[in-house]
């Protein structure tokens, strides 16, 4: 029931897919079967979940200027991102 709560917080995908993180997953949880998943598998899968959803790799992994703006095309990413929104 965590695992489902937190899953529907995340944010919708900006970009459409053929298939979605959050509704594959929360389609992968939302009936399981007690006997494929322990509940420390469980557990840890929700800590996972929990550190994407703070941000925690993004905030102790952040992307130098040297990546977020490459010599080659130096607009790259910002192009990207205003086509998304």
């Amino acid at each position: 029931k965590k695992i489902i709560a937190l899953l529907e917080k995340l944010p919708t995908d900006k970009v459409k897919h053929y298939a979605s993180f959050r509704l594959s997953q929360i389609e992968r949880f939302f009936d399981y079967k007690k006997d494929l998943y322990s509940e420390e598998i469980l557990e840890q899968q929700f800590k996972s979940l929990k550190n994407i959803a703070d941000g925690k790799w993004g905030q102790y992994y952040p992307l130098s200027d040297k990546l977020l703006v490459p010599k080659g095309n130096p607009n790259y990413y910002e192009t990207l991102l205003s086509s998304v929104n």
